[in-house]
């Protein structure tokens, strides 16, 4: 089935839309069931399909998954309907809807991003390892996709006996909140299980490529245009045009990283550089992007300041003749020694700084300072905390080395699940760690990132377990009994 052409569509009808602005979902899916099949529009479409799933309205749901199929959708459309859908944990009716367009993997170039953003939602959301696997394969496929060579770099970390808190670990304790929290229990357990496989697998190698080309979103492509590193996105065709204009760099260590997270730099960008900090290590150029967050470049002042002097900036696209990239398998950090060289300095300058007057050892990492998965009553979590003596903070106030410095002052930690328990890698073993999660279907192998650096780093972590809206970012948490879970833990 051809997707229509990219005309401007007309806007949905004005009373289903104010219902739709105005937050009052149920309403705007009753008046959808009034409307004959034909009055309903691929815009409307997709706006009755978000307001469907957020109002859990299982007959207009209904509606629109059969108008997705019969109807006649432009690439991008389908693609997020098909992403909205496997978000929400609905992966046979998302197939469908893919089915219905056989020529839908084959998108043009201003829908190809939205179309891989749909099959990798789906990936999370399938039930077995088969079609997963399938999906993963059409993904590779629309991405050109080459497996990333092999060759070691001349430079490599030593080989280092596992640290003792990582030898001597506390077992995961699990606090789900209801049944459906008991789905996302079982889903964590694997997610351990896995994870306690990868540990016994070989440290990663640094590996060396030649020839290759570089952006600042942290792909990494040949002459020919097959991605070796792309955070599932497309190489765009301006990256491509660039390519015979590119800078030319003769050798470098990668420090790309598309995700601009922090959770993500400091847990496998930042230590991947290890290698390269070696005493006596090559003064090669450190490719940062020219447009990081100011963490990196903060980060790297404080655990090696001879690195941050060899930074440089890569914008659009450059040409690298010999590029050295370390490993960034985060089962790699149960070998603490290797990477003292890098966080050790970065720990002494923490640990120097004076305490605060509001510090305490009991504290509370807030997310009132972002806009992503609100939690509507914090205040009122902070408020019964801080009865128990818990000292709130958001970190974004504060700076680097500073938020370093409470973290390693507290004894216990609690937080919603965020980037700021990235700096559980820089507590001291053993810390009690509460953390309160909004968890998704599809979405546990990332939620599970805090509990592995619990476990690399030895501290004595607890998930409390909400199960979440598919849809929906904002939640409330059980303030009384989570209050009662962190009294239990302090004893």
């Amino acid at each position: 089935m051809a997707a229509p052409p990219n005309v401007a569509e007309p806007p949905p009808p004005t009373e289903f839309a104010a219902l739709v602005a105005a937050g009052r979902m149920q309403a705007a899916c009753d008046l959808a069931l009034t409307l004959p099949r034909h009055a309903i529009d691929q815009h409307m479409l997709r706006m009755l399909m978000n307001a469907s799933l957020a109002a859990d309205h299982a007959r207009a749901r209904h509606l629109a998954i059969g108008l997705a199929v019969e109807m006649r959708l432009a690439h991008g459309v389908r693609a997020v309907i098909v992403q909205r859908l496997a978000d929400a944990g609905l992966d046979e009716e998302a197939q469908a809807v893919i089915l219905a367009d056989p020529g839908f993997p084959n998108a043009p170039q201003h829908a190809k991003q939205k179309v891989v953003n749909a099959y990798v939602s789906l990936a999370r959301a399938v039930r077995t390892p088969l079609q997963r696997q399938a999906i993963h394969a059409a993904i590779r496929r629309m991405l050109n996709r080459a497996p990333m060579p092999a060759e070691r770099s001349p430079l490599q970390l030593p080989q280092m006996a596992a640290s003792a808190e990582f030898l001597a670990p506390h077992p995961l304790v699990l606090i789900p909140a209801g049944p459906d929290a008991e789905r996302d229990a079982d889903q964590f357990r694997e997610q351990a299980s896995a994870f306690e496989t990868q540990l016994r697998a070989p440290t990663a190698q640094a590996i060396l490529l030649h020839d290759v080309y570089v952006s600042r979103s942290g792909e990494i492509w040949d002459a020919q245009g097959r991605l070796l590193r792309d955070n599932w996105r497309i190489l765009p065709p301006e990256r491509r045009d660039a390519m015979a204009d590119a800078p030319v760099i003769d050798e470098a260590v990668d420090a790309l990283d598309g995700t601009r997270n922090f959770f993500h730099w400091m847990t496998e960008t930042l230590p991947s550089l290890a290698f390269a900090a070696l005493p006596g290590a090559p003064d090669w150029p450190v490719l940062l992007a020219e447009d990081a967050p100011g963490f990196a470049a903060a980060s790297l002042a404080m655990v090696a300041p001879a690195l941050a002097a060899r930074v440089r900036p890569v914008g659009e696209v450059a040409f690298v003749r010999r590029l050295h990239l370390g490993s960034r398998r985060a089962s790699d950090l149960r070998f603490w020694g290797a990477y003292d060289h890098l966080f050790g300095p970065m720990i002494a300058h923490a640990d120097a700084l004076p305490p605060g007057p509001d510090d305490s050892d009991l504290l509370y990492i807030s997310r009132r300072d972002s806009a992503l998965r609100p939690m509507l009553n914090e205040a009122v979590l902070e408020a019964a905390l801080a009865r128990l003596g818990f000292s709130a903070v958001t970190l974004s106030s504060l700076s680097l080395a500073e938020q370093i410095s409470r973290v390693r002052r507290a004894r216990m930690i609690v937080a919603p699940h965020g980037a700021g328990l990235a700096h559980l890698l820089l507590a001291r073993p053993g810390t009690q760690v509460l953390e309160i999660t909004n968890s998704r279907d599809g979405f546990h192998h990332l939620t599970f990132g805090m509990a592995r650096l619990s476990r690399l780093r030895g501290h004595r972590h607890t998930i409390w377990l909400q199960h979440g809206h598919p849809t929906v970012a904002a939640w409330s948490v059980r303030v009384p009994a989570i209050v009662a879970a962190a009294r239990a833990m302090l004893g």
